[in-house]
């Protein structure tokens, strides 16, 4: 019965190390599948074992079993596996689809975020993961915002291209779109922060007849605003709100930017 435990044990052994190693490996790009893996390992152990006794058949079959339930459960978390395998620090929406892969993540339950753990390494990446996040700053064009870095005491701040966009004292100010670099040193470290300027997208729809105006209430803490297309439309600023004309038949944007990086974009059609 000893001999039986043992083998039964090295079976196990076996069967664990084979899947582990090459599991941890395994991004969801790749064609193999961990039950692919896994029946391939199971077809491998009955070629390499040869004839067993009946005991220690059935003990490798229930081991096949447990290992086959595994690799169905993989299938419960391959969304949650491409989703990692899918993030790219570079991209501008790389935050956003961080806390989409936490979110999803902490929907598995203990046994399927181990399994992900064990394909991924997510949970040894995830202070450094989250450290990536904080320092990615995503600002709309017209708009600038502040950066938070850790460092303390005198701190200098230098933009690795001026013409996307410029800091001073913490609070970024955006020129053009694209990506740039922003360091923050000390006396002693340096932390890069990148910042990445996107085009506002469409916030609001009005109309304005051709030689009548519209106003618009400003937002306390506007930073710019952006006029587009002046021979169609024209705004005057009395500090609390935008005045705007029509002069001609078309279609104009005024962009209003804040602190807080978001900036509003109105789309005025002249009739």
């Amino acid at each position: 019965m000893r001999k039986v435990k043992a083998v039964v044990l090295l079976l196990t052994v076996s069967l664990v190390l084979q899947f582990a190693i090459p599991a941890a490996g395994v991004r969801a790009e790749e064609s193999k599948s961990v039950s692919e893996i896994i029946d391939e390992i199971i077809e491998s152990d009955k070629q390499t074992l040869g004839n067993l006794s009946p005991a220690l058949e059935k003990a490798y079959e229930k081991l096949v079993s447990l290992f086959k339930s595994i690799g169905q459960l993989s299938k419960k978390v391959k969304k949650v596996v491409t989703m990692y395998n899918n993030l790219d620090e570079e991209a501008e929406d790389y935050p956003e689809k961080v806390l989409a892969f936490f979110n999803e993540y902490e929907k598995l339950g203990v046994v399927n975020r181990k399994l992900v753990n064990l394909i991924t390494g997510v949970l040894d990446a995830k202070d450094k993961i989250k450290q990536q996040v904080k320092r990615i700053v995503v600002v709309d064009l017209y708009s600038s915002k502040d950066i938070e870095p850790s460092l303390e005491g005198v701190l200098r701040y230098t933009s690795e291209n001026k013409e996307i966009a410029t800091v001073a004292g913490g609070t970024v100010s955006t020129v053009n779109v694209g990506m740039t670099k922003i360091t923050v040193t000390n006396q002693d470290n340096q932390e890069v922060f990148r910042v990445f300027v996107k085009k506002p997208v469409l916030s609001v729809k009005l109309n304005v007849k051709k030689g009548s105006s519209i106003s618009i209430p400003l937002p306390s803490g506007y930073c710019e605003i952006k006029v587009s297309n002046k021979d169609i439309i024209d705004a005057e600023n009395s500090g609390a709100e935008l005045t705007v004309m029509g002069i001609s038949k078309g279609t104009g944007y005024i962009y209003v930017g804040s602190g807080t990086g978001s900036t509003t974009k109105y789309k005025i059609k002249v009739k």
